[in-house]
């Protein structure tokens, strides 16, 4: 199983997902997704061969699954989503 990316890169990560949510919050007045969105992302990453069900990570960004759910203008470092 893939470890997780360097804590460098999950910092550049993070920088990037953090600037992607201001922009979202200033386009489109929140940082939240919906339910729905949320509901659908969770469909695609409980089922990805790099969630860490124990962890609750994403061994390909290191991100916590939850926070990239709720987050308008973070996205799947794969693109599935």
């Amino acid at each position: 199983m893939k470890d997780y990316p360097s804590v460098t890169k999950q910092i550049s990560h993070l920088t990037k997902t953090a600037f992607n949510v201001l922009k979202t919050y200033v386009t489109e007045g929140s940082i939240r997704t919906t339910k729905e969105i949320e509901n659908s992302r969770w469909q695609i990453c409980k089922t990805c061969q790099l969630y860490d069900s124990e962890q609750h990570r994403c061994r390909e960004c290191g991100c916590y699954i939850q926070n990239k759910l709720e987050w308008s203008g973070d996205h799947c470092p794969l693109n599935f989503w």
